[in-house]
């Protein structure tokens, strides 16, 4: 999954590829990765005065679209399909990208491909945990605190429920409104939440819950980027990957809005309607 590299980028080489990074385009989820790829490995965000690369996304972030994770989601997407040698459903690439390299990557990828025609994405669950639990068992070790409620978002075990009622509820009111399948991929750490966001999100209204289901579970988004995407209304620089995510907030898929006198409407087929609710 390395690339390797002649030289660290020069901060003018930086600069010019900076300036494409951040040039909006209906594509960009598929230009930009490759960029930020060589930004990362070449070290450009280093040239431009970043303290990590993480830093770097998360200014690319801000200013292609105000807020979020969407470009280190994008990076990691496209690592596995380097790895994997093929284009996946991103909710299937976010699950391998938790393994640590290429090599792991793949492994686990013809594995569940070898045993399931059609995979969904807790197979991909399934056998990137067991990876863990063979190679890494100290990785499943989680810190405690108060009353040994676990901090950070590597999962939740039915007996780490027990002992944190607050959360236990939290788990069982996402699960009414968005099914049980999601329950199971946010309490086995498939979004990489605290508890606290967890909590947070529970306590929504229906309404809104149903709202931004499929932008946090589809684009695995935090909890801030989703609410504040569906509170942005789509103007002139609005792409059409943004307005396929305003689709997606809306109850039947169906999305239209009016943008300087031009009425637009963005429906998902049916193919891709029963994929998304399957």
């Amino acid at each position: 999954m390395q690339v390797l590299a002649e030289r660290m980028m020069t901060e003018e080489e930086a600069k010019a590829m900076d300036a494409q990074i951040v040039t909006r385009s209906d594509d960009w989820f598929r230009t930009i990765a490759p960029m930020m790829m060589e930004m990362r490995e070449r070290q450009g965000y280093l040239a431009l005065g970043y303290k990590d690369f993480s830093a770097y996304c998360q200014s690319v972030d801000e200013r292609l679209f105000g807020h979020g994770t969407q470009v280190k989601r994008l990076v990691d997407r496209a690592e596995v399909e380097a790895a994997t040698g093929e284009q996946i459903p991103a909710r299937h690439a976010f699950v391998l990208a938790r393994l640590p390299d290429a090599d792991a990557i793949r492994e686990v990828y013809n594995e569940v491909i070898e045993h399931h025609d059609q995979p969904a994405e807790r197979n991909f669950e399934t056998y990137v945990d067991g990876w863990f639990r063979k190679n890494q068992p100290d990785t499943s070790l989680r810190i405690k605190g108060k009353k040994g409620k676990t901090e950070d978002a590597k999962g939740w075990k039915k007996s780490d429920l027990e002992d944190d009622e607050e959360l236990a509820l939290a788990f069982d009111r996402l699960e009414k409104c968005w099914g049980k399948r999601e329950r199971d991929h946010i309490q086995s750490g498939g979004l990489d939440w605290p508890r606290k966001d967890i909590i947070a999100l529970s306590g929504f209204h229906i309404s809104k819950l149903k709202e931004i289901h499929y932008l946090i579970m589809g684009n695995h988004w935090s909890l801030k980027v989703a609410l504040a995407f569906v509170n942005k209304k789509p103007d002139a620089k609005t792409t059409i990957h943004e307005l396929q995510n305003h689709c997606l907030a809306t109850g039947g898929f169906y999305y239209t809005c009016a943008v300087e006198g031009f009425d637009i409407t963005i429906k998902a087929c049916k193919a891709l309607t029963s994929k998304i609710t399957a």
